[in-house]
């Protein structure tokens, strides 16, 4: 049966999925919340959870299908069916939830595969996926703000890419690879340092700055591909970023 609380079912699916040989990874606010938990639940940065966002391996639609509609879960046929091989959705009825599943890349303003990241370690996605993917936002709303300070504040950037990092190295060369990832993850992360200060106290707002600075130094340090410096000509004249339009519930 469903738990009532949100993050122990998000955490039981996991688990669930574990044992039946499928590799099932959370992302989104409760993800931010198992890799961040102290400074998630800090009253400033503490926030409600409505929804549950997951990613598993591409190939995986049928046994995905098979385990969530045995926890419970009602399949969105249609959607399903037009979008399987990218995205599904299932709910809970009960107490109203949706589980929406990437199926091995996340692609919304920008694209991220994540084919390979999900077998690493823990219930969540790395801090530096779940970084990339709240900051690949063109437009920040107050959820991806405090989700993102949750993580700068739990995370000091190293250059080691491993289950619990924030890996500046990993998040350089996503970024040295593509100028629209380089732009939207620069600006967003001088953003969030900006608004720190109106949300933190002093001493966590400056560790805040110091940690989006460390980011955005590698970014602009990492040798970037000759893609990347043909776009950089074009600048900001053309667009780089799409513009989804939200799934209704």
């Amino acid at each position: 049966m469903a738990h009532a609380d949100i993050v122990e079912e998000a955490s039981a699916l996991i688990v669930a999925a574990s044992g039946n040989n499928l590799s099932l990874r959370l992302m989104g606010g409760i993800a931010v919340y198992l890799r961040s938990t102290t400074a998630a639940r800090r009253p400033e940065l503490a926030r409600a959870y409505a929804d549950i966002d997951l990613v598993a391996p591409k190939r995986s639609a049928r046994q995905l299908t098979e385990l969530l509609t045995k926890a419970g879960y009602t399949p969105n046929q249609q959607f399903n069916a037009l979008n399987g091989s990218s995205r599904m959705l299932f709910y809970d009825q009960k107490y109203q939830r949706q589980i929406d599943v990437f199926m091995g890349s996340f692609s919304m303003c920008h694209s991220l595969n994540l084919e390979s990241r999900i077998v690493l370690a823990g219930p969540a996605l790395s801090p530096s996926d779940l970084l990339l993917l709240k900051l690949q936002i063109v437009q920040l709303n107050k959820k991806d703000v405090t989700d993102t300070l949750a993580l700068l504040l739990s995370h000091e950037p190293t250059p080691k890419d491993e289950a619990h990092t924030l890996s500046t190295g990993y998040i350089a060369n996503v970024c040295a690879a593509d100028w629209g990832w380089y732009t939207t993850l620069s600006d967003n992360l001088k953003e969030v340092a900006a608004r720190a200060e109106s949300i933190l106290p002093a001493p966590d707002a400056a560790t805040v700055k110091r940690r989006a600075g460390q980011l955005v130094q590698s970014l602009d340090n990492a040798p970037k591909s000759l893609g990347w410096k043909l776009r950089d000509k074009i600048g900001r004249r053309k667009i780089w970023y799409a513009l989804p339009e939200e799934v209704q519930r």
